[in-house]
Parts: C-alpha cells; structure tokens; sequence
C-alpha cells in the first residue's frame, strides 16, 4: 500500500508539473504597432526593444517598409517598449518619452499583453534630430580607423557614438535633440584620446570642465574633427616564479593619483600592452 501510494504521488505530481508547463507556454501573447516621424512617414528598420515589468529584455523586432512591427511569444502581463534606429531620428520609450542614450525602460508607458491575445496601436511617432560627423587623424593627416567617439554629457554619460572608418571618418547616426554636447574619442591603438577640443582624456572618466561644447541643431549635421598624438604604453610578461608565462592575468594601470586608467590581460605567452596613448 506504501509503494503504489508513492506511486500515486509521483504521477499526480508529473500531472500538476505538465499542468503547469502547459499554463506556462499559453501564457503569451503578441505585440504589435507602426512607427513614423512626425510627419507620418514610415520608418522601416527601425528596432522596437521589447521589456519586461523588471526591465529585462524580450527581444528587438524590426519594422518593415511600412513602419510596422509585430512581436510574438511575449509572455503575457505588463512590457515596455522603446526605439533604436540610426536614421537621424531621436530615439523614444513609449509613448513619446525621449529616449537618447541609456533610459530606465520601466518609465515608459505600460503595454498590457493579454493571456493568448494581442496588444495592438503600439504607435511610435520619432521627431527628427542632430547629427554630428567628423575625421580623427593623426598631426600628419592620416585617418585613424577603429577610433570610437562618444557624444556625452558632461558627467561623461554617453548619448550616442560611433566608430571611425578606414579613413578616420565617422558619423553618429543616433539623431540628438537640439542642445549643447561634449565629444570625446576613445581608441586602442596607442593615441592620447582627447576631449573636443585638444583636450587630453586619458582616463574614463577624465574631466570635462574644460571641453569645449558641441551645439546640434535639428536636421543638420555638425562637423568635429580630432587630430591624436601617439602617446605612450606600458607593456611585459606576466609569470610565475618559476618562469612559467601566465596567460589570462588581469592587469590594471592606474595613474600617479591612483585613478584607474585601463585593464588589459596577459596572452598565451603571459605578455600584455596597454591600448590606450598614456601622458
């Protein structure tokens, strides 16, 4: 009798479990909407980012030539959506939230999905922004490729960037609002980064009280233009006390005031060399 009633227990708990499962793979429903500009253009290849109650990301769906989008599978109960795009427009939680840079998804307007349903006229309507574009060469005029430059504020949030081509060109495709921003480069290839203009920025979070602000003007693209100095590098091996090179050590540089510079990591052969230019 023992047996056959832990027999019993076990079936009746792989019935609730399979009970549960399947509640769980109906729970969904689907999401759906269109985005345009202000003037009722639509937008195609635009990424609508879905989120969940805790902010969590459900996935990025794109629009089609029509501007419209549609999501499937999205568990049901409360989502959040915003825009990316680099069409020159400024970015959105919706519903009609700027969104430029990180935004906290949550403080955009819930979107209920119904258990099995669909949660239609998710509209998004993207207001045209700024663009800024420009060369990072070095002092002889070459173009520095692989040089990213970041659009930030002046606690050194960033807003939006880009990374330079083979000829040192680049633009921030992000549309800005209208206002003042700082820019500065970030690269890997031995040059001092700079903040515009001719500011040194060797750290992260290196000063920006003498930048010079960058006005954005709606519809129109600002030119700024860096020109690096090669700097210097730290470099060496990393082994233990036997001679054996360690491969994977972290290595962090920090300057004479003790603020943190970079981190980089010993190869295969315990070798490693700093990709920031150093002063």
């Amino acid at each position: 009798m023992h047996a056959f009633a832990r027999i019993l227990r076990i079936a009746l708990l792989a019935a609730l479990a399979s009970a549960a499962a399947a509640a769980t793979a109906t729970a969904q429903g689907t999401v759906s909407g269109q985005v345009r500009d202000t003037g009722g253009l639509p937008l195609a290849g635009v990424a609508v980012q879905l989120y969940d109650s805790r902010g969590q990301g459900l996935g990025a769906f794109y629009t089609d030539v029509a501007g419209n989008f549609s999501a499937s599978a999205i568990p049901a109960g409360t989502v959040f959506a915003r825009t990316f795009n680099q069409l020159g427009y400024v970015d959105q939680l919706y519903s009609g939230l700027a969104c430029v840079g990180f935004c906290e998804p949550t403080l955009g307007t819930p979107i209920t999905v119904p258990n099995g349903g669909a949660a239609t006229g998710v509209n998004l309507a993207l207001a045209q922004g700024g663009r800024i574009a420009g060369r990072v060469t070095e002092p002889g005029g070459s173009g520095l490729a692989n040089v990213n430059v970041a659009v930030v504020n002046a606690a050194n949030f960033t807003f939006a960037s880009a990374t330079t081509d083979a000829s040192g060109n680049y633009v921030v495709l992000t549309g800005l609002p209208a206002g003042q921003y700082l820019v500065k480069t970030r690269n890997q290839t031995g040059y001092v980064d700079e903040l515009y203009s001719d500011v040194p920025c060797v750290t992260s979070s290196c000063s920006t009280a003498s930048a010079t602000p960058v006005s954005v003007v709606v519809g129109a693209s600002t030119t700024v233009n860096f020109v690096l100095d090669l700097g210097g590098r730290i470099g060496g091996t990393v082994r233990d006390t036997a001679g054996a090179a360690l491969p994977g050590v972290n290595v962090e540089i920090f300057n004479a005031a003790g603020t943190f510079v970079e981190q980089t990591t010993t190869d295969s052969a315990g070798a490693y060399l700093s990709g920031r230019g150093l002063t």
